[in-house]
């Protein structure tokens, strides 16, 4: 079993789903925990967040104290950013919840009485995946290895007994005088033991990150609530003309909620950034803050060599400048959510991110089945409750490669689309191979997967459309290109005439762009680095056999040559001569000899050797008689 575990020191700020305020306390349960691999029967130590590559039912228990101090005047809320794939959560050996979903995060309220001074946690995680009903399904060659483990943060939050559970966004008029309506969700616990009153108000300020300065405030809305109850309560503030947020200026602002009690002190405050944008779609163009937008992107995977899926966040940070300096605007994420910390950093960098669920190359007969949809609205509707007030996130994917041939699978996406739609209105998205013989026509954004596929091909298909009034009409709405590049050996420096060479990937980036970047909205290289893959490739090209070599950087992060020819490509400058190298002949004349020669060679037996004669059609007709032969001689064993 490989193991990896975060054991670097971590120092950076705002990277969690909550922080700390004046009235609430993080108690992080990052740290040593005891696993068990054998179903209990031993444990080792091992340093949480981890990822491994075993694949089953793994324990994991630590002991925690809390201080009495807290106990007696909050409650706690559970959050475990990621756990991989699904999770049954224990306390003190009461239960607390059961999860599903390695790229959706656990938040869950203790119940009051559950936590004293000395606290044992036990989480049964379980990351064997099936191939009709997970997310995703087993055995994907495409996309990233299924690593287990709690790989992203644990903690508890310790909240008043009045709190904010929730809070719901919506900006009209975000490019001119903006209005802000805040649907927030208030819960309480035992109130009786901190407060007599039952009367509370509610506010909200906007505070400028970058000056400090308070740009407006809410008028207090009262409120009366009782124990262990939730209730809903809507607060509008017109705070004026604001700077616009986008990834060419990322300008961002602290929302401060408020609960204060009838003697106005404060309760709970809850603080969160927002950047105000306004993104609509136009026909077949995107349109942000008013003026058309281009996407350039690339794809990312929150993986490391070291890490594995549990990636350290100074790696993660250094990820996102590296990205950000080569001019890309947009990153996607392939069949996976982005970690909190991740969407942070987009926020305050200038990335779009389009995340997605893993409902990836999904066949018919499982498209179509209503429990799979509804698991699948389960899980899109987790992360849209958990990122929707993040101006970073551009498009919700709803899954990549599935069967678009048949207009049955529009009910996939039409459910999907319309439970989206209840919580958040940002555009629906999905990406596909098939181009030619595609059927989906309710989604709102196309992307379309070329990795491997030649520039010959793709000129061909353009062509194809331009004469096609199905694939006319599929490009009435907005097209990306979800995924372009190939494939190399990272050790072939040959020349751009080897199309497995270090300097053909560079070529063919550069192409791609400039026949796309006028045809399409936008468009993603296929990978940011090499990557392992959850089966082996059928046609590696490193010593490697799960690796993907397709991104601009190495697994291990060493920039490949196409590096700066992406910066120098995506920030309109001329590019220097690629080494073209020799010529070569793709298919050696050898193979083919090799194949005359044993062609002559069967049918010479065939013809003239009797009995090879009759013991070849036999294994034809009667294959079962052979096995059984075969097992007898002990030709094959334990068949």
């Amino acid at each position: 079993i490989k193991i990896f575990e975060r054991n670097t020191s971590d120092t950076s700020k705002n990277k969690n789903l909550y922080n700390e305020t004046l009235s609430r306390k993080i108690i992080s349960l990052n740290g040593t925990w005891q696993l068990s691999f054998n179903e209990g029967v031993s444990f080792s130590d091992f340093v949480i967040p981890c990822a491994y590559d075993f694949e089953g039912k793994v324990i994991f228990n630590k002991k925690f104290i809390i201080p009495d101090s807290l106990t007696e005047n909050y409650c706690f809320i559970l959050v475990a950013e990621g756990i991989n794939y699904e999770s049954e959560i224990k306390i003190n050996n009461v239960f607390i919840t059961k999860h599903t979903g390695g790229y959706s995060s656990v938040v869950n309220l203790i119940d009051e009485n559950i936590l004293t001074n000395d606290n044992n946690i036990e989480i049964i995680v379980d990351n064997e995946l099936n191939y009709t009903g997970t997310f995703p399904l087993k055995g994907r060659i495409d996309y990233p290895k299924n690593y287990g483990g709690i790989y992203r943060d644990i903690y508890l939050v310790a909240v008043p007994k009045i709190y904010i559970q929730s809070v719901d966004l919506n900006i009209s008029g975000a490019t001119n005088n903006p209005v802000i309506k805040s649907n927030f969700t208030v819960k309480t616990t035992e109130l009786n033991k901190i407060y007599q009153s039952k009367e509370f108000s509610l506010n909200i300020e906007v505070r400028d990150r970058l000056t400090g300065n308070i740009i407006q405030k809410s008028n207090d809305v009262k409120f009366e609530t009782d124990n262990f109850s939730s209730k809903n309560i809507e607060v509008t503030i017109n705070p004026g003309n604001l700077n616009l947020w986008s990834p060419e200026n990322p300008y961002l602002y602290d929302i401060i909620c408020y609960i204060k009690d009838s003697a106005n002190n404060i309760a709970d405050e809850f603080i969160f950034e927002y950047g105000f944008r306004e993104i609509t779609t136009n026909k077949n163009s995107i349109i942000l803050n008013g003026n058309n937008y281009i996407l350039k992107g690339i794809n990312y995977y929150e993986y490391t060599e070291n890490f594995a899926s549990a990636i350290d966040y100074s790696q993660l940070r250094k990820d996102i400048e590296n990205i950000k300096s080569l001019g890309v605007n947009t990153i996607r994420l392939p069949g996976a959510s982005a970690s909190p910390y991740l969407i942070n950093l987009a926020n305050e960098y200038g990335l779009f991110i389009i995340e997605e669920i893993p409902a990836n190359e999904v066949p018919l007969s499982i498209l179509t089945d209503e429990s799979y949809i509804e698991s699948a609205k389960k899980y899109l509707r987790e992360i849209i409750l958990r990122d929707k007030n993040d101006p970073s996130i551009l498009f919700w994917g709803i899954g990549n490669d599935f069967d678009v041939t048949n207009p049955l699978s529009n009910n996939y996406v039409e459910q999907l689309k319309s439970s989206a739609n209840e919580l958040d209105k940002r555009k629906i998205f999905y990406t596909t191979r098939n181009f030619y013989e595609n059927k989906i026509n309710s989604a709102d954004v196309t992307g379309l997967n070329l990795t491997d596929v030649s520039i010959e091909e793709f000129n061909k298909f353009l062509e194809y459309g331009n004469n096609n009034p199905v694939i006319k009409k599929f490009f009435e709405s907005p097209v990306l290109i979800s995924s372009y590049g190939i494939r190399i050996d990272n050790n072939n420096r040959n020349g751009y005439s080897d199309k497995y060479s270090v300097e053909a990937q560079t070529k063919y980036l550069i192409e791609f762009y400039n026949i796309i970047k006028n045809k399409f909205q936008g468009s993603f290289i296929s990978s940011y680095a090499d990557r392992i893959s959850d089966r082996p490739l059928n046609f590696p090209l490193d010593i490697n056999k799960y690796l993907w070599t397709d991104g601009i950087y190495t697994i291990d992060r060493n920039p490949k040559q196409s590096v700066q020819f992406v910066e120098r490509m995506f920030k309109n400058q001329e590019s220097p001569k690629i080494l073209e190298g020799e010529n070569k002949n793709e298919i050696s004349n050898l193979f083919i000899i090799i194949g005359v020669i044993f062609n002559i060679i069967f049918i010479f037996l065939v013809t003239q050797v009797k009995k090879f004669r009759q013991s070849f059609l036999k294994c034809l007709y009667a294959p079962k008689n052979f096995f059984l032969f075969a097992s007898e001689q002990l030709i094959i064993p334990n068949l």
